[in-house]
């Protein structure tokens, strides 16, 4: 394979935003850990020893965190800040070949370094003719993609590799389904994008984890489908780069399209779900006259508010404030406004228990009082995963039935996921230099958005029966006419291409395997020191090859894709029967371990009853 090299000149761009989640992800992380130590420290009564080596234990995480904070940040943050020069990858000049092996999904992801796969990425958007039908320059197209490769984590599965592959799918799915017949160049195009970002900075620990581990991204999106949300999220921070943003010259209605249809957290919930969500008893204001629930939905949510100013002055005198001693995060769930006990107070009654002397607590000592604010008293704190995982449910939104611009009034201002942001970071985010959407006309946007967001949430597993089921009941009667019936059936193709390593050769298919299982050994080990449930399909000690690849291909890959056929009959040689193949041989090497394990067995028993004679 011939291929000519022409070296660009050095360039380095990418999001500051991508920083930001991973250090709070980072400190959350370990805050839960340090929460978790002193837990044990202060509640179980541990032995001297014990308490000891925990008490070092804690030191050290301490340690640890102070220091990725102050450093870590830096570098990374320096290693990011946006540049407007000419990307550094290498362009690969593609042979022929090369091009027509790209085309098939049998290509082989294995055998490119990053700056090829960033080529042969750009070489995709040419040949779509999506370059040239849409104005993108060419050069914001390389600052872009060199963008996505930098945000895509080192993981075992979840990195660029797979970006790339799922992307090279879903390009050889447009050639091999001729697509470009049935969609526009529009849908073409959020196809790719949505391919190419749809695991963008993945930590490599599923949703389930995120969960049960009640992490920043599971806490920041309610729950529901956290990674995927955090992919959209670091995606269009990426297209915040006026000079990363290839869709900067797109008119309001072409980018409404590709960002289209559904922003809505709550659009894949089947009717009798969400017709439960927005019942008007849900609504615990329901029956408040307005001027009560004026007073509530006030963007400010000042608890005090209402106060004469005298008392308030008085209030928040530093001397008359019991939570003055308190650490920053802990007052700041003490001040919510739903978490303050004395906030239907009288005036002057609150004046009388704020009082110095009226704090029960003004005597303990500062060791007592640690104990006693720490995070373990979060009253949710012992309950099961799965218990609190109701809990949070979406069902319990009491603003899911607000009109948008009730909403918009009740989530001010502490929705600004930016609000937490140190004033540097912030500074750069908002600079203008670095909004991609400057110039865009805001219906066009809309619309690229809103389509890539749909794709990327699609592919969530935990929505995979919902999405299969819809489109199984459009299929025999699917309209290409239809948006409803488009818009599903691309949702169909990304989930296809997501998980479509088994269509692949063997010796292409079967490390992406390995791959896969090294992540899940990484989470389940990890929850298991955390004491978080294990899924039985990612634990060492009971998952083998054979038995986490049968029941994946048998129940979740043929259905999906042989549905698809249906519509696309020319899959079954090159997509579906290799599926097939694939089933039978691991159903081979089950048998064969099934097998080595009884002769194992029988060897053990013999032992076993020689040494009792």
């Amino acid at each position: 394979m011939a291929l000519t090299l022409a070296r660009l000149a050095p360039y380095h761009l990418c999001g500051e935003a991508r920083i930001a989640f991973k250090i709070n992800e980072l400190k959350m992380d370990v805050t839960n850990r340090l929460a978790m130590l002193e837990k044990r420290v202060e509640l179980e009564g541990m032995k001297v020893v014990e308490i000891e080596k925990c008490r070092n234990d804690i030191k050290k995480l301490r340690e640890e965190m102070a220091s990725r904070n102050n450093s870590s940040f830096l570098e990374e943050n320096k290693k990011l800040a946006p540049r407007r020069d000419v990307p550094s990858y290498p362009k690969y000049h593609l042979s022929q070949e090369t091009v027509e092996a790209l085309r098939q999904p049998t290509f082989d992801v294995w055998q490119w370094e990053p700056n090829e796969m960033l080529s042969c990425l750009e070489h995709m958007y040419h040949d779509l003719g999506l370059i040239r039908d849409f104005n993108i320059n060419p050069i914001t197209l390389k600052r872009w993609l060199l963008c996505i490769h930098d945000n895509y984590r080192n993981n075992p599965f979840h990195n660029f590799r797979h970006c790339f592959c799922v992307s090279q799918m879903m390009y050889s799915m447009v050639h091999l389904c001729s697509l470009q017949e049935k969609f526009t160049q529009i849908d073409i195009l959020i196809l790719m994008t949505a391919a190419v970002c749809h695991d963008l900075d993945h930590p490599g620990y599923n949703n389930t984890y995120q969960i049960n581990a009640r992490t920043e991204l599971a806490v920041r999106y309610n729950d529901i489908s956290p990674l995927e949300n955090h992919h959209c999220a670091i995606a269009f921070h990426i297209f915040s780069q006026p000079h990363a943003n290839m869709f900067a010259h797109f008119d309001p209605d072409t980018f409404k399209q590709i960002r289209q249809p559904h922003a809505n957290m709550f659009a894949h919930f089947d009717p009798d779900t969400f017709k439960q969500i927005r019942q008007p008893h849900a609504n615990m204001f329901a029956h408040f006259d307005p001027d009560t629930f004026k007073q509530i939905r006030q963007p400010h949510a000042n608890m005090f508010a209402h106060f004469h100013p005298d008392t308030f002055k008085q209030i928040r005198q530093p001397h008359a404030n019991m939570f003055a001693h308190f650490h920053p995060d802990n007052f700041k769930q003490i001040r919510q406004p739903h978490a303050n006990m004395f906030a239907h107070f009288h005036p002057d009654t609150f004046k009388q228990i704020r009082q110095p002397h009226a704090n029960m607590f003004a005597h303990f000592h500062p060791d007592t009082f640690k104990q006693i604010r720490q995070p373990h008293a979060n009253m949710f704190a012992h309950f099961h995963p799965d218990n609190f995982k109701q809990i949070r449910q979406p069902h319990a939104n009491m603003f899911a039935h607000f009109d948008p611009d009730t909403f918009k009034q009740i989530r001010q201002p502490h929705a600004n996921m930016f609000a937490h942001f140190d004033p540097d970071t912030f500074k750069q985010i908002r600079q203008p230099h670095a909004n991609m959407f400057a110039h865009f006309h805001p219906d066009n946007f809309k619309q690229i958005r809103q389509g890539t967001i749909t794709l990327i949430l699609a592919t969530d597993m935990a929505r995979h029966g919902e999405i299969l089921d819809s489109f199984k009941q459009k299929v025999d009667i699917f309209d290409f006419s239809n948006e409803d019936h488009l818009t599903c059936l691309k949702m169909v193709l990304i989930k296809c291409c997501d998980i479509s390593n088994e269509v692949r050769p063997m010796e292409v298919a079967e490390p992406w395997v390995d791959c896969l299982l090294e992540e899940y050994f990484m989470q389940s080990d990890r929850e298991k020191a955390e004491g978080l449930p294990v899924a039985p399909f990612m634990d060492r000690e009971k998952v083998t090859k054979p038995t986490a690849q049968i029941g994946f291909i048998k129940f979740v890959l043929i259905p999906m894709f042989e549905t698809v056929m249906k519509l696309f009959p020319q899959m079954e040689e090159v997509m579906v029967q290799p599926l097939r193949e694939s089933r039978d041989r691991y159903e081979e090497l089950k048998q064969i371990d099934d097998a080595m394990n009884e002769v194992q067995k029988k060897k053990s028993e013999n032992l076993t009853m020689g040494k009792k004679k």
